[in-house]
């Protein structure tokens, strides 16, 4: 081989100028221009080993001679290969992309694969379908089929198939678990054999490992998640702490957070039932609802702050913003709306249905309140029925109490035993107890008695009342068993010979001068009153202002009168 030194090569247009030969080495020296301008064309015939370096002062290109680019050729169908000389050589695979070092590194019989990043697919033999973007994606999968890894290390020990990855480390440690969906940073990241789970969301189902049918979006969803089935949580942190717990539903954000074994469960709501832990099969709906329990069982909150306080109550229904709100171990209650039993704390076996039913109640226990405020300031009485707007809506301590009807013993407070079934039945007694107090006003200002803090009171009706009717006469207690202080009576035919029977109507109302109902036959409780005396039985004036009488009391005076007119009779007979 000879060396050639030439200073100045000056070739005739169009000529062609070949310098060296094959083997030869060309050093040129100094800048290859063309007429003092950049070269310009294409360089061709590099011959693969050999390296091409360019130079100058901009556009620097560097060949390197590890470079592989293969498209077309024998087996080798429809498919695109860049990588290092590490790569597969795609024997007997067709549709296949692969761009990075070592992609489809044992690729043989695959198709419809994609592959792009170091690793990617690398141990890939005949599974198709796949798809791997990231460094290590589905890494060690080989007869896996319609896989999608997206992210560093996504699926990157998977061995099955139709699961799908995108994130850093997403499903990374799957092998044999299949149906599976992760998005997001370590999602599923220890899964190794559970299937059809679905994780969104940054560590999400991050614990679980053969947990099966888990659904987990938000980031921190179901992230302690081990070997737990059938679980949904959707919201930031939702069932986070769940371990073992199955069949759980969480929908919020922290929604059932602490819950670890517990199952069953189903809250949906920001904080609903966000510190539960092994209670099972309660259901929360509404933000913070059921927000403390922990081990309390088979209670159902609605709305918003709805059994707020519970803790290992069970047995429970709150429905409404705030009902049962401060309930912590009462069982066995069940509120409906607004406020309904709102402070009941240990009460059991209560039933309030309506606005601020039973809303101060703590510990009484067996109360049934119907309707917006019945029984709505009782505290600590027990066995109360109200049904009826404000029904008992001022009672407190008093029990065993029975209102029915529109404001029904509405200022009743701690009388005890009560019965009222009416429109404002009763709507002014306070204190007093035994009382019946039956229609529309009964026992009110406008009924025969105003009861107020009396006891053992049956009132009928009201003012407007004007005949009464029965089949049968009343049959009456009069054994003498049941009597004491027994004397003769008074009064007799002298009595009964100053009474003034009158023909008489009942007046509407004392305002209006009117007729109320039939013409009647009776007395005038005045001028029997005045016959009585101090020691009235006949007329009651225990109201001055409304005096009564008890027909049934003139009976024995009758007797007497007739017994003393025979005695006279008698005697005048012997004369």
């Amino acid at each position: 081989m000879s060396e050639v030194k030439v200073n100045k090569l000056s070739p005739r247009s169009g000529t062609t100028v070949t310098i060296g030969d094959n083997g030869d080495t060309i050093n040129i020296v100094g800048t290859l221009q063309n007429n003092g301008s950049e070269l310009t064309g294409d360089i061709s015939s590099v011959v693969a080993g050999t390296g091409l370096s360019g130079g100058g002062t901009s556009g620097d290109v560097t060949l390197n001679v590890d470079l592989i680019s293969k498209q077309g050729g024998t087996d080798f169908s429809s498919s695109l290969l860049v990588g290092t000389s590490g790569t597969g050589t795609l024997s007997g695979a067709n549709r296949n992309t692969g761009v990075g070092t070592q992609v489809f590194g044992a690729l043989t019989s695959g198709d419809n694969n994609t592959a792009l990043g170091y690793l990617a697919l690398v141990s890939n033999t005949s599974a198709a379908n796949n798809t791997a973007v990231g460094c290590c994606a589905l890494a060690t999968t080989t007869t896996g089929a319609r896989n999608t890894a997206v992210g560093s290390s996504a699926l990157e020990k998977n061995a099955a198939a139709c699961n799908t990855a995108m994130g850093f480390a997403a499903l990374q440690n799957t092998t044999s678990g299949y149906h599976n969906t992760g998005i997001g940073v370590f999602s599923a990241v220890t899964n190794t054999t559970g299937h059809d789970n679905t994780s969104l969301g940054l560590c999400s189902l991050h614990a679980n490992t053969s947990g099966d049918h888990n659904v987990a979006i938000g980031n921190f969803a179901l992230d302690s998640n081990t070997t737990a089935n059938n679980n949904t949580a959707v919201g930031f942190e939702a069932l986070c702490a769940n371990t073992t717990g199955t069949e759980s539903v969480a929908v919020g954000r922290c929604s059932l957070a602490a819950q670890t074994t517990g199952c069953r469960n189903t809250a949906v709501g920001a904080n609903a039932m966000v510190t539960n832990t092994t209670g099972f099969e309660n259901s929360a709906l509404g933000r913070q609802s059921l927000n403390s329990n922990t081990t309390g069982d088979c209670n159902v909150a609605l709305g918003y702050n709805s059994l707020f306080s519970n803790t290992t109550a069970n047995d429970n229904t709150a429905v409404g913003t705030n009902s049962l709100f401060a309930n912590t171990t009462g069982n066995l209650n069940t509120a409906v709306g607004k406020d309904a039993l709102k402070l009941n704390v240990d009460g059991y076996n209560n039933t309030a249905v309506g606005y601020t039913a039973l809303q101060d109640n703590t510990s009484g226990d067996c109360n049934t309140a119907f309707g917006l405020g019945a029984l709505e300031n009782n505290t600590t009485a027990n066995d109360n029925t109200a049904v009826g707007v404000s029904s008992l809506g001022n009672n407190t301590t008093g029990a065993d109490n029975v209102a029915l009807g529109y404001r029904a013993l509405l200022a009743h407070t701690t009388g005890i035993r009560n019965v009222a079934v009416g429109y404002e039945a009763g709507c002014n007694a306070t204190t007093g107890a035994d009382n019946v107090l039956i229609g529309k006003g009964a026992g009110g200002g406008s009924s025969p008695l105003n009861v107020t803090t009396q006891s053992g009171r049956v009132v009928l009706g009201n003012n407007d009342v004007s005949d009464a009717y029965i089949k049968v006469d009343w049959t009456i207690t009069s054994d003498k068993r049941d009597k004491m202080n027994i004397k003769s009576i008074p009064h007799g035919l002298d009595f009964v010979d100053k009474l003034k029977p009158v023909k008489f109507n009942f007046r509407k109302s004392r305002e209006i001068d009117a007729p109320h109902g039939k013409s009647k036959y009776g007395f005038l409780a005045q001028d029997i009153l005045e016959l009585e005396g101090n020691d009235s039985v006949i007329i009651n004036n225990e109201n001055e202002e409304s005096l009564k009488m008890t027909n049934s009391h003139l009976v024995p005076v009758l007797v007497n009168a007739i017994k003393e007119l025979k005695a006279e009779i008698d005697e005048l007979k012997k004369k």
